[in-house]
């Protein structure tokens, strides 16, 4: 928590203007009014009725108080920050808030070994809460083979090295130049067991594969999310759930900064940026596909772009550098990737199926990388399985049946002697989500060349203008944690430059 700073009760109106009500936004305005700055002055802008961005419920068709989260979703066992927000927030495990995402699930296929991130055995802490400092230890399965772990210990050195801070200025920053395929061959270790390895790690997070990414930003991403505990295993990046959906936080965020006074602009686009040496000027409208056209101006001493960067890009500015146009120009807009649920009646893969694996094998069809995991509640009722497509061929009909055929193809290969005939289906394509477009993840790889020339302006502020959004946290880039992180740091920007204003 930012220290109080009782001198700046005095802030003007729209002091401070956050453009994006999702968790990064409202974690800025959360901040803010923690540390002195008056409700009033700060002003969120937001292009949908509601809050919370790409953390999102769903209600499921037929099962009351029953969801899905169609975006961000869980708190990690190493991901303390979203962890200690909540606890701020009036969550507690304690109280049922949270339940473990892997409840009461049979052993996965093959042997599993809980391992550090550099790969070494440790012992499990099952239901520890994350607290900061915390090391992880995941349950890994399979358990990759010595090659493999030897390759991974040599990158997570090498991630060492470049870390999250700023890895354009790192001894490694030459590797820019390569992606991670190319870094692969020069070093005699291209064969299909290290490159599949590596192109598991990076398909479900990335929706892309080591043929793509430069071989610096996956040690950067190495260092934000470390590849064994981004698993979908006890002790990784989706170990607990929120037991009303993950947005149970971005409301509870929206309810505390409204009693101080924050004012939203819900509907709202933002149409232009113009970052000045007095002030920032934005200039606003409805959102696409209303009536009424007319457009508004704000003015503020200071703004935040509280938004994944490759949204941001869709924005217009003026009064920006030129690196950080480079960097919304080279931004990889992917159009691959979205998240999938299929609903049953009940979780008919769990007990007393003990063979059961604890995800539905992975299968490779039609070159889609398909990865099931168990989505349900404690109670098994809906039965809910979750997961990724890498690709977004066909049509959501086509998707349906290709997806619900893998899962009885699947449950059969278990012994699994069960109907599974699906009652429900959802998707989500984030990029689908604006007329203009976006990245379909929040987490977008970068290719060679991109972090090196345009690296520094990804977050640093320009001015009067600052920015937020998941993807522009150090650590757990990409997840809800990382949303809280940026929002954090842009909130400590913000007072900052408040102070030297005064």
């Amino acid at each position: 928590m930012l220290s109080l700073v009782p001198c700046l009760a005095a802030a003007r109106p729209d002091d401070v203007v956050i453009v994006g009500a999702g968790v990064a936004g409202l974690t800025t305005a959360y901040r803010l009014v923690q540390s002195g700055v008056p409700g009033p002055s700060i002003t969120l802008i937001e292009q949908r009725a509601a809050s919370g961005g790409r953390v999102k419920n769903h209600a499921v068709r037929g099962f009351a108080g029953k969801h899905v989260e169609v975006g961000g979703t869980w708190i990690g066992s190493t991901q303390y920050r979203v962890a200690a927000l909540a606890r701020e927030l009036g969550l507690s495990p304690d109280a049922g808030d949270f339940f473990h995402t892997y409840y009461n699930l049979a052993p996965p296929l093959g042997p599993s070994a809980f391992l550090t991130d550099d790969g070494e055995a440790c012992a499990p802490r099952h239901g520890a809460w994350p607290t900061a400092g915390q090391p992880a230890c995941t349950e890994v399965a399979p358990v990759p083979s010595d090659r493999q772990l030897a390759l991974l210990r040599r990158l997570r050195g090498m991630a060492a090295h470049v870390g999250v801070a700023s890895p354009w200025e790192s001894s490694l920053a030459r590797l820019d130049n390569v992606t991670v395929l190319e870094w692969l061959r020069s070093e005699g270790l291209a064969d299909k067991e290290l490159v599949g390895f590596l192109d598991q790690i990076v398909a479900i997070p990335l929706s892309t594969d080591i043929s793509k990414i430069s071989m610096l930003f996956y040690l950067f991403f190495e260092s934000s999310c470390p590849s064994l505990s981004d698993a979908f295993f006890i002790g990784g990046a989706q170990d607990y759930r929120f037991t009303a959906g993950s947005e149970r936080l971005p409301d509870l965020l929206r309810q505390n900064v409204s009693r101080a006074g924050v004012r939203f602009l819900w509907n709202t686009t933002v149409r232009h940026i113009a970052n000045e040496p007095a002030g920032v000027r934005l200039v606003v409208g409805p959102t696409a596909g209303s009536i009424d056209r007319r457009e508004s101006t704000l003015d503020a001493s200071h703004a935040v772009v509280a938004m994944g960067t490759g949204d941001a890009a869709r924005l217009e500015y003026s009064g920006i550098t030129a690196m950080r146009q480079r960097l919304h120009a080279d931004w990889v807009q992917e159009k691959g990737g979205l998240k999938f649920f299929l609903v049953y009646e009940t979780a008919f893969w769990r007990p007393p199926f003990t063979s059961a694996p604890r995800n539905i094998p992975a299968f490779d069809i039609a070159t889609n990388s398909l990865l099931f995991f168990d989505y349900s509640d404690q109670t098994g009722v809906p039965g809910i399985l979750a997961g990724f497509f890498t690709s977004t061929s066909g049509t959501p009909k086509e998707r349906e049946a290709l997806l619900a055929s893998t899962v009885c193809l699947g449950s059969n290969l278990a012994g699994m002697n069960q109907s599974c005939s699906h009652v429900g289906y959802y998707e989500q394509r984030w990029d689908l989500s604006h007329p203009r477009g976006g990245t379909s993840n929040i987490v977008q790889y970068m290719p060679p060349g991109v972090l090196t020339t345009a690296g520094a302006a990804w977050r640093a502020p320009i001015g009067r203008l600052h920015w937020a959004g998941s993807d522009t946290a150090q650590e757990w880039m990409g997840y809800i944690d990382g949303a809280v992180e940026s929002g954090n740091r842009a909130a400590t920007e913000v007072v900052q430059a408040l102070l030297r204003d005064l």
